[in-house]
């Protein structure tokens, strides 16, 4: 549930097929607008954990907006009776390429909501968000419209992403694109764990504190597993 009580938009997705993206606005009320933050979120997660940062971000002067990824939170909601599950992009062809263009969609709407003149607009991203946010920053078109990136929890180059791509690019042509894919997540995650001493839980990598990391698990709409696609579209930012 909101904290914040955002004002909640619908608009449709470049995926076409009817699909359509839910999307937030954060207004701020201090009394002097200094610019606007665009939240991407991470992996199964959603933009409404980030509303304490939020908070943060409008008493210092920034309103702030962002959307759900699809596959996540209440864009998964919308279109969940369409048969598309929990850490799906939608499957079409290079769908992480469709995100960027959603992405930008949301920036245009928080233009038209916030105005332009004399606000600087950055682009956040978190973990998976930060490989969005980055592909964003590397596309001039996209990037010239945007003042300032921040690239939060992201990683280097990692020989291992073609790898993670082929197979789950084998698992989409054998019927997994729409299904939760347990070995990937085990490739991709296993090996987080491993480096804390006498772990909790296998989630003990998000956090340090543990009643963070007890919220998360809690939620029925954060940790979940991604299908094959999802993997595929995560692994083709990541590259």
């Amino acid at each position: 549930m909101s904290l914040l009580n955002p004002q909640k938009i619908e608009f449709a997705s470049s995926i076409g097929k009817g699909y359509r993206i839910a999307g937030f606005f954060y207004p701020s009320s201090a009394p002097e607008i200094k610019g606007v933050v665009q939240i991407c979120h991470g992996m199964a997660e959603y933009l409404e954990r980030y509303e304490e940062m939020i908070k943060s971000f409008n008493e210092a002067g920034y309103h702030v907006c962002g959307m759900d990824m699809p596959g996540h939170g209440l864009t998964y909601h919308i279109n969940k009776d369409n048969g598309y599950p929990k850490g799906y992009f939608g499957g079409v062809k290079d769908a992480w390429k469709v995100l960027l263009t959603d992405e930008m969609g949301m920036h245009e709407y928080a233009i038209k909501r916030f105005g332009r003149d004399g606000l600087k607009y950055i682009l956040y991203g978190h973990s998976m968000g930060s490989f969005v946010a980055r592909a964003i920053f590397s596309t001039p078109r996209y990037s010239r419209q945007f003042d300032g990136f921040v690239f939060a929890s992201t990683m280097g180059p990692n020989p291992a992403v073609g790898v993670g791509k082929f197979l789950a690019s084998v698992s989409c042509v054998f019927g997994g694109a729409k299904r939760a894919n347990g070995l990937l997540t085990l490739i991709a995650f296993g090996s987080y764990t491993k480096r804390i001493k006498k772990p909790r839980t296998s989630c003990d990598w998000l956090s340090t504190d543990d009643a963070e990391v007890q919220k998360y698990i809690d939620d029925s709409m954060c940790g979940f597993k991604f299908t094959g696609e999802g993997f595929k579209t995560m692994f083709g930012l990541v590259e």
